[in-house]
């Protein structure tokens, strides 16, 4: 399995933005969170679980943080991680900073409109939107619901449909399914789109609806535009691929959504994994 959406943060840091996190998550109590959240322990439980690569989505949260936060994602690349890189649309040389995060060597940009403030399909996000689409890296975003702001309609799957409406040559990961518990409105506004991927993370844990809703949405959308993720450590890669694996779709589907069309996207040669 190739795991496109994993978070992990600095050793000092992991043990409370994971308690922090877990707590916003579960509206005030503790949910379960599946690893220590720190790059070491992440490997060691990805390779437990059979993920053979971990793609690791790293956010800046402030534009002052965002130079630290690629220096870390460019230093933990490597034994099995990817990283995406990010950046702040308050930051001044945020244009500049993704040509920085190709130079890198990572492998997209993470965008997290509800955490970093900012509409989707705001203006302002143009010049960005332009870098990336010229730099010729994915931009995963997350979409839907988060709990962090439960009424923000910043991530939705309209706002994000018209970004990948805006900029056609733009590679854009729409997560959960194209909108966390809203995946009506990702089904009127981003399934086949061509430009659009959808990541699966997760589904296993918040997915109520018929197996065969979720089968329709996925070949609706064109399967070869689904992604395996998982949002470790928030649910486990184990968990979510079970589901994959169970909800009705033939061998080949489920080895496209698992691994195949990650390398393609990400441009990795399947003989060259772990």
């Amino acid at each position: 399995m190739i795991d496109i959406h994993v978070h992990l943060y600095p050793d000092a840091l992991a043990e409370r933005t994971l308690e922090a996190l877990a707590k916003t998550a579960g509206g005030g109590s503790s949910i379960p969170v599946y690893t220590d959240a720190t790059a070491t322990g992440t490997r060691e439980k990805l390779a437990q679980w059979g993920v053979r690569l971990g793609v690791v989505m790293n956010i800046a949260t402030s534009a002052h943080s965002m130079r630290k936060v690629n220096d870390f994602a460019s230093e933990t690349q490597g034994k099995g991680l990817l990283c995406f890189g990010s950046v702040h649309p308050e930051a001044k040389d945020a244009v500049e900073e993704i040509a920085r995060i190709k130079n890198l060597g990572l492998h997209g940009v993470k965008l997290h409109p509800v955490y970093q403030g900012f509409a989707a399909d705001d203006p302002k996000m143009g010049g960005i939107y332009e870098a990336i689409e010229k730099s010729g890296l994915p931009v995963t975003f997350h979409a839907g619901f988060d709990p962090a702001a439960p009424d923000s309609d910043f991530a939705s799957p309209t706002r994000i449909a018209a970004v990948a409406k805006a900029y056609p040559s733009l590679q854009v990961i729409a997560a959960h399914l194209g909108g966390l518990h809203r995946w009506e409105e990702a089904e009127k506004t981003l399934l086949a789109m061509k430009n659009v991927y959808l990541d699966t993370a997760m589904l296993a844990m918040c997915w109520k609806r018929s197996k065969e809703r979720l089968v329709s949405m996925i070949r609706t959308h064109g399967v070869k535009r689904v992604l395996f993720g998982s949002d470790c450590p928030y649910s486990s890669p184990e968990k979510e691929a079970r589901l994959i694996r169970e909800i009705g779709l033939r061998e080949d589907e489920i080895e496209m959504i698992l691994e195949e069309n990650a390398c393609g996207l990400l441009n990795i040669g399947r003989e060259t994994l772990p």
